[in-house]
């Protein structure tokens, strides 16, 4: 039986990494309906004002330091099998991205939003995230096949800037907050166990 153990202060020193977003594009679905064979339905309801959307970027990085805080250290448990790690290692945030950008509209505002997400999509950012998660796993005993450089100091000054500024210091605190992690461990929880990894 593994007990998740959620480390703030860790959560919280990567908070500010992301990885880079994902262009895979979208794949067409075998067997679509086409023109010639869809049945007339009735009218679709008529279209509600469009919701606002938080964006991949901050969503990504919030559920991936969350994951990595909890499934890094799962990894070194010597009674896993090498399929349990690969799965562990394969679990992205899709299973709560809806319900985190739903979080998120309720503490920033569309400008605070798109500050965020221009932050996060920033070279700086992107390079400080992957040194950053790279180091983590170093620090926790875990293999990197080839460690990054340590980024720039124009780099790492720019990412000190924005933590220390009012949005970035909001943003730590509203990602570390326990309303967040509730909303995400049931749902993690889930999928570790898909794993095969009792909880």
């Amino acid at each position: 039986m593994k007990t998740l153990i959620l480390r703030p202060l860790l959560f919280v020193s990567f908070a500010l990494f992301l990885s880079a977003c994902d262009d895979t594009p979208e794949q067409p679905i075998e067997n679509a309906p086409t023109q010639e064979n869809i049945v007339p339905t009735t009218p679709p309801p008529q279209p509600t004002a469009p919701q606002i959307e938080v964006g991949y970027t901050l969503t990504e990085v919030t559920l991936s330091n969350l994951l990595q805080s909890i499934t890094i250290p799962l990894q070194k448990d010597k009674t896993l099998t090498d399929i349990q790690k690969t799965c562990l290692k394969t679990i992205d945030g899709s299973f709560a991205q809806q319900q985190v950008q739903n979080f998120f509209l309720t503490k920033f505002t569309p400008q605070e939003l798109e500050e965020l997400n221009t932050f996060y999509q920033s070279k700086s950012a992107i390079a400080y995230t992957k040194y950053g998660r790279e180091q983590l796993l170093i620090s926790e005993g875990l293999i990197v096949n080839r460690v990054t450089k340590r980024p720039k100091r124009s780099q790492m000054k720019k990412v000190k800037e924005f933590s220390q500024s009012p949005l970035g210091q909001k943003y730590i605190q509203v990602s570390s907050e326990g309303s967040l992690v509730n909303i995400v461990m049931p749902l993690l929880q889930q999928e570790i166990k898909k794993c095969g990894i009792a909880l």
